[in-house]
């Protein structure tokens, strides 16, 4: 079992500390628990039972009408807000409930209601990315244990996987070769699937390697596909002289190849000393890229 203190879920909840106080007086909801030194801390059914009243705060439930209902009822009030409802927010606490109960069932439901509301790339881009920065900064912190983060991540990437999959993409003239991977030591492929079914509901061809592979391993590949970009995403801690190692192999291995880079790490890299890479701030930047590009083509 988890221990957070009052800190963490306020961090987390998005209830203020002295509002929980304030409610644990009031009402009986919630059993405080205290250590052998008299310190107050939360488990994880806390933690759920909490998120489940922040949402329904959020959505004009009084806390006394909360306090009424049991477990079970707070739950399914929550989920008729999520089916109708638009707010990304109750989306993303919702997948957090279910990400720390490792609920694959509701998470599963959860994420695919909101795909079928806003569409899979608005869901990726306001629910999903904010979640899983969400429970990133959780896990760093030590309020969140890796596994739950697995749990989520690999959930995710099937729902990316089953849509790529299914994908009846637009049918364009002269379509573009798109190579993408991850190179050694880069793991989190959400952003790579996400590219990947952008890039092919743009009508272009894509070889996907997955991730942590070697830039000379990709060469060979590269080599039979003749791709005519290579697409990779960059969100390690690496250190600036590593970072600038991994841009070198980048440009010096693809010369005569545009290479599209992405990601936290290349954020204020100086672009002008790389000829051949585009850099994107972020995932959005790669759908502005690909309508230029088709504007083109046309």
């Amino acid at each position: 079992m988890n221990k957070f203190s009052i800190k963490d879920i306020e961090t987390i909840t998005g209830i203020k500390s002295h509002t929980i106080r304030i409610w644990e007086q009031r009402y009986d909801f919630l059993n405080t628990k205290r250590t052998d030194t008299n310190i107050r801390f939360y488990s994880d059914d806390d933690l759920r039972l909490l998120l489940n009243v922040a949402t329904l705060n959020d959505h004009g439930f009084k806390i006394s009408e909360i306090a009424k209902m049991s477990t079970d009822e707070m739950s399914n009030k929550v989920q008729e807000i999520s089916h109708n409802d638009s707010s990304y927010s109750c989306y993303i606490k919702t997948l957090t409930t279910q990400a720390l109960s490792f609920n694959e069932k509701l998470f599963k439901k959860e994420l695919t209601t909101c795909i079928k509301k806003v569409g899979l790339e608005q869901a990726v881009l306001q629910v999903v990315y904010p979640f899983l920065q969400n429970i990133g900064v959780l896990w760093q912190t030590g309020m969140m244990n890796p596994a739950q983060e697995h749990f989520a991540s690999s959930l995710i990437k099937q729902r990316l996987t089953v849509a790529i999959d299914s994908l009846k993409a637009q049918e364009i003239e002269n379509p573009k070769k798109f190579l993408l991977f991850l190179p050694d030591g880069e793991y989190h492929e959400i952003a790579l699937l996400f590219a990947y079914y952008i890039i092919k509901s743009h009508g272009h061809e894509v070889l996907y390697l997955g991730q942590s592979l070697t830039v000379s391993y990709v060469k060979d590949v590269f080599k039979s596909y003749q791709p005519d970009y290579i697409f990779s995403v960059l969100t390690n801690s690496l250190q600036e002289e590593d970072a600038e190692r991994m841009l070198n192999l980048f440009a010096s291995n693809f010369p005569n190849n545009q290479v599209i880079l992405a990601g936290g790490r290349i954020q204020g890299t100086d672009s002008i000393k790389f000829k051949n890479i585009v850099f994107l701030n972020e995932i959005p930047s790669l759908l502005s890229f690909l309508n230029e590009l088709n504007f083109e083509i046309a």
